[in-house]
């Protein structure tokens, strides 16, 4: 991860934006979520390794949901209760008001190029 940061700072202009979006490892899904895709990367870990190759950090926030038990019949059951048009995403919905910043789906980093 570390030399991989290193190789985007060398190639990102001086004063470029570098947007990080990763599977949240304190989101409700967490367990889910590593079954899935394996390693999850925590955000504290990212932000040391960023600042430490010389990246400016700009903000971090949380952003979206996934369901932790039956994401896919939770999704469906969401979908048919809906009244809005249904976005799998589901960024600033009820359902991701409702819950701590901490245990959504997603944190979101951005980093700015010294």
């Amino acid at each position: 991860l570390l030399k991989h940061m290193q190789e985007i700072r060398r190639i990102l202009k001086p004063g470029g934006y570098w947007l990080l979006l990763e599977a949240n490892s304190g989101s409700l899904a967490a367990k889910h979520l590593r079954s899935r895709i394996g390693r999850l990367h925590e955000l504290d870990r990212v932000r040391r390794l960023a600042v430490n190759s010389g990246f400016t950090e700009i903000s971090q926030s949380f952003e979206g949901f996934y369901a932790p038990y039956f994401p896919v019949l939770i999704n469906f059951i969401r979908k048919l209760c809906s009244f809005r048009q249904f976005d799998i995403s589901d960024y600033d919905s009820w359902v991701v008001k409702a819950m701590l910043p901490e245990k959504r789906g997603l944190w979101l980093l951005r980093l700015k190029n010294k």
